[in-house]
């Protein structure tokens, strides 16, 4: 096998039984999409400094983890730099930056919620989860200014045109990909174990591994072995397949986690998505999907 990263999706395979350990939910990181050129596909970008996002209303007690995200398009001294809500002024530290900033009082709070860099500041602006304005002035000079209505819980407003935008924290468009002509090999189990099993074994770089339950403990031995020799090997699971969880599943799931591979469930209560279980259909050539057209 070529030095290729090896993803799985084995959401199809009802054979392999995956679960949830107890307080594993995923924790949601990030502003959304992958910056390009430093800035996320919805978001307008000023030709100048400007608030490319702000996030008044965290789900944590006490609104730990409230920031706003500022843009530089060229570096910018921040000395006699301030934001306000009109009620309160934050000053912000007497440095050079560019790129993104994420403004905070918190950093431990705000570390895993934005990918911007943190620019820690002594002071709070405390911005109103009913609605508020945030203006960023250079001594006197307005430089920007946005202003947003009810802020709903767990959601980045993200710059637009004249307002903001709101969206889960961490929540992607993932657009749609088309590929060549290629040979896909498919397998039934628990009718071919086999197929699975070699295909994992052969992997040397990566393993990225997608299902909605997970309880095969021939596979987790395998996974285990993989990653004790170096592979990336990395799990996403549902937090509620149906049937609810098992002690025998908690604990193989734990055990690949103590052997260093990165498993990771999808659900709760502020999670990104609801549920984790995809389904593919492989349409003839010149086919297309359409509302008629159901998923398997």
């Amino acid at each position: 096998m070529s030095r290729t990263a090896v993803a799985l999706a084995l959401a199809f395979l009802a054979a392999l039984v995956f679960v949830a350990p107890a307080g594993a939910a995923s924790q949601s990181t990030g502003l959304g999409a992958t910056p390009v050129n430093g800035t996320h596909p919805d978001e307008t970008t000023p030709d100048g400094p400007h608030v490319a996002a702000v996030f008044p209303n965290p789900v944590a007690a006490e609104d730990a983890g409230e920031h706003v995200v500022l843009a530089f398009p060229r570096a910018s001294n921040l000395t006699g730099w301030t934001l306000t809500d009109g009620e309160s002024t934050l000053s912000l530290p007497n440095a050079t930056v560019s790129g993104r900033v994420a403004v905070t009082s918190e950093p431990n709070a705000t570390r895993n919620l934005t990918d911007a860099d943190l620019l820690v500041s002594n002071d709070s602006l405390g911005l109103a989860n009913g609605g508020d304005e945030v203006r960023l002035l250079d001594g006197d000079r307005l430089v920007d200014e946005v202003t947003y209505g009810d802020a709903p819980d767990g959601e980045v407003g993200r710059r637009t045109d004249e307002a903001l935008a709101w969206r889960p924290l961490g929540a992607t468009d993932v657009p749609v990909v088309r590929t060549t002509p290629s040979n896909v090999r498919t397998f039934v189990l628990p009718d071919a174990p086999a197929v699975a099993v070699e295909t994992l074994r052969g992997a040397d770089d990566r393993i990225l591994l997608a299902g909605y339950s997970f309880g095969s403990e021939r596979v987790a031995r395998v996974l285990e072995r993989a990653a004790s020799r170096g592979v990336e090997v990395r799990i996403l699971l549902d937090d509620a397949p149906v049937g609810g969880i098992t002690a025998r599943q908690a604990r193989t799931l734990d055990s690949l986690s103590s052997s260093g591979v990165e498993v990771e469930v999808l659900g709760g209560e502020r999670a990104r998505y609801d549920y984790h279980h995809p389904k593919s259909k492989t349409l003839p050539e010149g086919s297309t999907l359409d509302s008629h057209h159901e998923c398997f």
